[in-house]
């Protein structure tokens, strides 16, 4: 709403608010506070289970384009090809555009390639420590960690390596979409590339790494955060700059500080 107020044109779509359905209808996601905001679209020919990957072997051969952070990035690239070309009236203001990335959020499920990349035979987990849950408060690890569920299940099925590859492979896949809105923005033309905004939400989710550091993560409130990455900066200046935070709700003005985005009202295109 603030940068909307200050005249940029408010897009986004993907995992931005805990829902990562998307869609303006109904008020669900503040809806005076954006231009365009699409719908989540995903094309999976076969859904995989949320365990998939983590404590379920991988059973499908995902394509690129099932998952919804394809379609998502593939969105923000036409947004910006829109915008290069001249193709939408509705765009003429500076553009702020917000990718919702999901991975490396559970189920963990990319196409074979990606896991190939992550040998499970060259997989070495960290030292780990059986007592690291004894420096937290009891309620955190009774009703928050709960060492008993996730991680216990982890080694009692001997999945340890298997979901610390599938979890490497899941953020190589992100990768990959992120390089490709990336690359997109580079492509543009000096002008509207000074004069676009891009944050990039990520879901960081847990990571297998060593032992009860799913259950403490959660507990300490660290492992299910998002991430927002920002390029571009308004009539500012030109160049790519990056504000990383752990609780983008809280730290989001000083993301847009960083990004120089203040109290002038940005320019319109020309």
């Amino acid at each position: 709403a603030h940068l909307k107020r200050r005249g940029y044109y408010v897009a986004a779509r993907g995992k931005t608010f805990h829902s990562s359905q998307g869609g303006m209808g109904g008020g669900k996601m503040y809806e005076s506070e954006w231009d365009e905001y699409p719908k989540k679209e995903e094309r999976w020919r076969v859904r995989p289970g949320k365990e998939s990957g983590f404590l379920e072997e991988v059973k499908i051969d995902a394509r690129e384009d099932d998952d919804a952070d394809w379609h998502t990035v593939s969105y923000c690239l036409d947004m910006l090809k829109r915008l290069e070309e001249g193709h939408d009236d509705r765009i003429i203001k500076p553009l702020f555009l917000t990718c919702g990335i999901v991975k490396p959020h559970l189920p963990w499920t990319v196409p074979r390639r990606y896991y190939s990349m992550y040998p499970r035979e060259d997989i070495q987990l960290p030292p780990h420590i059986d007592t690291d849950l004894n420096d937290c408060p009891t309620y955190a690890v009774t009703h928050m960690a709960r060492p008993e569920t996730a991680h216990a299940d982890i080694r009692r099925l001997q999945r340890w390596e298997d979901a610390v590859q599938s979890y490497l492979a899941t953020i190589r896949y992100a990768d990959m979409n992120i390089g490709r809105l990336l690359d997109g923005y580079d492509q543009l033309s000096e002008s509207i590339r000074n004069n676009t905004i891009i944050f990039f939400f990520f879901r960081p989710r847990m990571a297998p790494w060593r032992e009860a550091a799913l259950a403490k993560d959660k507990s300490l409130g660290g492992g299910d955060v998002g991430a927002v990455h920002c390029c571009g900066s308004g009539r500012y200046g030109s160049g790519i700059r990056i504000a990383s935070t752990r609780r983008p709700n809280v730290h989001l003005p000083d993301s847009l500080r960083s990004c120089r985005v203040g109290r002038t009202r940005p320019r319109r295109w020309g």
